[in-house]
């Protein structure tokens, strides 16, 4: 006679399972009926595991959708921006046009030698120049200045 494994009672040599508490006895019977027990454990953690991995997709989802909101509205707002400076440059534009309407051809001639263009110099040189270097506040002026001073 042996002792059973989980509640000492004796159980004899060849027996599969003890009589008193119904655990299997032997180690090839003690180990599956031991993975067996723990079975539904497993398959519960496997769930928990899941439901967790589900979570942290459903947070990562939710944090993308709120940066996509943000950078959509930061889009609105640069493009806002950018509709209300070329209102204002077009509006400067005017502005400068008519003043050198006014002015007589001798001092146009001044101006656009003061801003020592190339004799060559086109529109589009000077607008190629403003959209490398679209915060050169001077190089804006002097375009604002050559449309005002050779368009008519």
């Amino acid at each position: 006679m042996s002792k059973c494994r989980f509640c000492a009672e004796a159980v004899p040599e060849n027996a599969r399972r003890c009589r008193h508490c119904g655990e299997p006895q032997g180690w090839r019977r003690y180990f599956w009926g031991m993975a067996l027990k723990y079975i539904p454990l497993l398959s519960a953690l496997s769930v928990f595991v899941a439901l967790a991995s589900l979570y942290i997709a459903y947070l990562e989802n939710q944090a993308t959708r709120r940066a996509m909101v943000r950078e959509e509205a930061a889009q609105r707002q640069v493009r806002l921006t950018t509709s209300r400076l070329d209102t204002v440059e077009r509006a400067a534009s005017r502005a400068i046009r008519r003043l050198t309407e006014q002015l007589p051809t001798s001092a146009t001639q001044d101006v656009l030698r003061s801003l020592e263009f190339r004799p060559d110099t086109t529109l589009r040189d000077l607008e190629t120049g403003v959209e490398r270097a679209p915060l050169d506040v001077e190089k804006k002026e002097r375009l604002f200045l050559f449309r005002a001073l050779k368009e008519p």
